[in-house]
């Protein structure tokens, strides 16, 4: 029964080894620029928005250093949506490579904020907008200071930005929209693992006492035993995998009402590390 389980259990930690998928993105996050040369640069990752999402963008403070170019300054926030990450990356190679602006070309639905006036750069400048039915999808969210381009023009800046979307009962949820139900998802594998890992011990209990009956009535030996101590190794790595589930429940959870969760980031990436390294071991004591 036991060879039977360390299979089974073998194959779901390798199968459920990379569910727990990370972004390292922050729907309320605040980015501090200094001196920064390249005319576009892509903000965060993309985020997704539902028809009723809303984006706040605020820029506190900018100073572009040089001497102003003779056809004005043109310095933007642009959050355009995208199919995909490729089709996004053939905009964003071009603007690197060919100093093409994308806010020069603004879109239906793209919103954006225009920096251009100096006299604004020690004021606050903001723009919300909110996502109506047909705005849904992914965006993207960059900075780009169109003119001047050349990387004589060194550029700082402290901007914010802040995305949600609404649920069901009308509460913001900070959670790119298709990931709302992640937390749910965790929680359930979770409770899910502690069951297996119940199971699982009730069968190494019950192992044991069979085992330790056959010894004293001399059937078996003490080194027949079909407990070893790979099946406890088994445990401990199920254990890892409940934290790490966890862990990532809570990031999520903390994303979600919050709009950031660095702190239980650091608990998943120590556990995910654990778990990772105490399976490679496994898999090698299985394989003897």
């Amino acid at each position: 029964m036991l060879p039977k389980l360390n299979l089974t259990l073998l194959l779901l930690s390798l199968s459920l080894s990379n569910l727990s998928i990370v972004n390292s993105y922050n729907p309320l996050n605040t980015l501090h620029a200094k001196d920064l040369t390249t005319p576009i640069l892509h903000i965060d990752t993309p985020y997704g928005f539902g028809s009723y999402g809303y984006a706040n963008l605020t820029l506190k403070s900018l100073y572009v250093s040089g001497r102003p170019p003779p056809s004005g300054y043109s310095v933007n926030f642009l959050l355009r949506q995208y199919y995909d990450q490729s089709e996004f990356a053939v905009d964003y190679e071009n603007g690197l490579s060919n100093s093409h602006c994308l806010a020069s070309t603004p879109l239906p639905g793209d919103v954006l904020l225009n920096a251009s006036d100096p006299l604004a750069w020690n004021q606050a400048q903001s723009v919300s907008h909110e996502f109506t039915e047909g705005d849904e999808g992914l965006y993207f969210l960059t900075f780009q200071r169109c003119s001047p381009s050349t990387s004589a023009f060194p550029t700082s800046f402290t901007f914010t930005h802040e995305f949600y979307n609404l649920d069901r009962n009308g509460e913001v949820d900070y959670l790119s929209a298709g990931e709302q139900p992640l937390p749910n998802l965790y929680l359930t594998f979770c409770f899910s693992y502690l069951v297996a890992i119940a199971v699982w011990l009730r069968w190494i209990k019950k192992a044991k006492q069979q085992s330790e009956t056959l010894v004293s009535g001399g059937t078996m030996s003490q080194t027949d035993l079909v407990v070893h101590h790979i099946h406890h190794m088994m445990t401990a790595l199920l254990v890892l995998k409940i934290l790490t589930l966890f862990s990532n429940f809570m990031r999520y959870h903390y994303i979600s009402v919050n709009g950031t969760g660095e702190i239980w980031s650091v608990f998943y990436y120590i556990f995910t590390f654990l778990r990772g390294i105490f399976l490679f071991v496994l898999i090698l004591l299985i394989g003897r």
